[in-house]
C-alpha cells in the first residue's frame, strides 16, 4: 500500500522530469532563434525541416556543421533561463 506522501514523492519526480524537458527546449529554442539570425532562407528552411523531425543523427549533424558554437550558446542561454526563473520565484516570494 503507498502512502499519500509517497504518491506525491512519485508525482514530483515526474512532474520534475517534464519540467526539466520543458527547461531544456526552452534553451535549445533559444540557441537556435541566435544561431539562424546569420542563416540563409535555405538554411532556415533546412533547419525547420530537420529539427521538425526525429532523426536525432541528422539533428547533431546539422548543428555540428552550422553551428559550431552550440556549446557556447546553450551555455549563455542557460544561465539566461536560469535568471528568468530566479526573477519569477523572487517574485512569488
Amino acid at each position: 500500500m503507498q502512502t499519500a506522501s509517497g504518491k506525491f514523492l512519485d508525482n514530483l519526480e515526474d512532474y520534475q522530469k517534464a519540467l526539466g524537458l520543458r527547461i531544456f527546449y526552452l534553451v535549445l529554442n533559444g540557441v537556435l532563434k541566435r544561431a539562424c539570425s546569420g542563416f540563409s532562407t535555405e538554411d532556415k528552411e533546412s533547419m525547420d525541416r530537420i529539427f521538425s523531425g526525429d532523426d536525432n543523427n541528422a539533428k547533431r549533424d546539422f548543428i555540428e556543421k552550422y553551428i559550431p558554437n552550440f556549446d557556447e550558446l546553450f551555455d549563455e542561454e542557460s544561465k539566461k533561463v536560469e535568471k528568468e526563473i530566479e526573477t519569477e520565484i523572487e517574485k512569488q516570494i
